[in-house]
């Protein structure tokens, strides 16, 4: 190949073990630059001018497939089988991927549809030279399982709202095949605001699962910089992703916009995804509430379990205490047989009116002070055991009224009048 230093491939092989240049591209490449570009008059800024011209390309085009690679990302491994996919450090076995899809799976497809018209709101009132001294009210709180419990932040007109920062899922690709993957664990420079369509990662010695490669900082070198044709749809490509995942038609592109890339097939989920948002609280059976998860969907709002079922338990044991006050009204006789038992309030004796006289009227009256109490029991059977147990009860009864009254000095003792109607 003319004109291409060797000490250009040596330090790519150092740099990007597994890469393959395309020839044809390479040659092109190197001879731009040494015409537009006169910081790769020498070597050394020969080397980094191609960097940055691969790290802005689109790898289809850079780039030769590497078939054995292919098969590794083809094939489906289970999480039991422990799977790791170019083992053997950054240095010897780091793959450069370009991302060709991204969004963001720990929140909601409406919530960031919500978003996204927020931004597509702020670039007309942009558009139209709005006072940005104006608010308007934009939702953007991360934590979106309920959108009514979601906080609200006011943005100055014009200002685009950002998308919340989640777990990423992305469409990678290496110029021939593309994967799923999914962050593990956040990486800086993945979230959904901030990346750019094309960013190139550097990946080795990672978990394969499921079809599925799994993300983390240990793993992934972000080398960033963007395709400039992918790039400029982006917005389009994360609506159609979010319509898809809302079972909607995607949107036609416009025909300056080049098609979407494909999406890699479905695979199953991990078999351990990490707890990015907890799920709304769901019901549960039991009459206690569980501690308060972080990613509560009521926030900070935080409920005293002792106020709230300390009520409770007095208002159930009022209740018990008035359940057993009306059972024990009842008398043994009436509990048993049904027996109707009626007081009847008589003329009050003139005895009784002179000693209420003789107090005066500030005296309270006892409720059985001067009133005879007339025990009506019918029955269609004579029950001797039954009417000794009346006769107990009105003595008890008299006695009881005799010893209120005359403690109180008001009235004279009480008459009992027992009359028995038998057939």
């Amino acid at each position: 190949m003319p004109d291409v230093p060797p000490a250009l491939f040596a330090w790519y092989r150092a740099s990007y073990p597994t890469l393959r240049f395309n020839p044809d591209w390479l040659e092109a490449c190197v001879e731009y630059l040494k015409a537009k570009d006169p910081a790769a008059a020498t070597v050394p800024g020969l080397i980094k001018a191609v960097e940055v011209q691969l790290l802005s390309s689109d790898l289809s085009t850079s780039v030769l497939p590497a078939p054995s690679r292919r098969a590794d990302l083809t094939t489906l491994h289970l999480a039991s089988s422990r799977t790791i996919l170019f083992p053997g450090g950054v240095k010897k076995a780091g793959v450069l991927f370009q991302v060709q899809r991204v969004d963001d799976i720990a929140h909601s497809a409406s919530h960031l549809q919500e978003v996204l018209r927020g931004k597509k709101e702020a670039r007309r009132v942009r558009a139209k030279g709005a006072n940005t001294s104006d608010g308007r009210i934009m939702n953007l709180d991360p934590e979106d399982e309920d959108e009514d419990e979601t906080e609200k932040k006011i943005l100055p007109a014009g200002v685009e709202p950002p998308f919340p920062r989640g777990s990423g899922n992305f469409v990678l690709s290496d110029g021939e095949t593309e994967v799923q993957a999914f962050e593990l664990r956040q990486v800086f420079g993945l979230g959904l605001e901030e990346i750019k369509l094309g960013t190139k990662l550097l990946i080795h010695d990672i978990p394969f699962v499921n079809g599925i490669l799994m993300l983390t900082p240990n793993n992934t070198v972000v080398k960033g910089y963007q395709v400039e044709e992918i790039e400029a749809v982006k917005e389009w490509i994360v609506e159609n992703g979010l319509r898809e995942r809302l079972g909607e038609e995607p949107l036609p592109h416009s025909n300056e916009a080049p098609p979407a890339p494909a999406a890699h097939p479905h695979a199953a989920p991990p078999a351990n995804p990490p707890a990015a948002r907890s799920a709304p609280a769901t019901a549960r059976a039991s009459p206690r509430p569980g501690p308060k998860a972080s990613s509560s969907d009521y926030g900070d709002f935080e409920i005293d379990e002792t106020d709230l079922f300390g009520g409770a338990d007095e208002d159930e044991e009022e209740a018990l205490r008035a359940t057993e006050e009306e059972v024990l009204a009842q008398t043994p006789a009436a509990k048993e047989k049904g027996k109707e038992t009626k007081v009847k309030p008589e003329p009050v004796s003139s005895g009784s009116m002179a000693g209420r006289k003789g107090m005066g009227e500030g005296l309270q009256k006892t409720r059985l002070s001067g009133e005879v109490e007339v025990l009506e029991l019918d029955s269609d059977e004579d029950d001797e055991d039954e009417v000794a147990k009346a006769e107990k009860t009105v003595k008890r009864r008299k006695t009881a009224g005799w010893w209120a009254t005359s403690k109180k000095g008001v009235g004279g003792p009480q008459l009992g009048v027992m009359e028995i109607d038998s057939d």
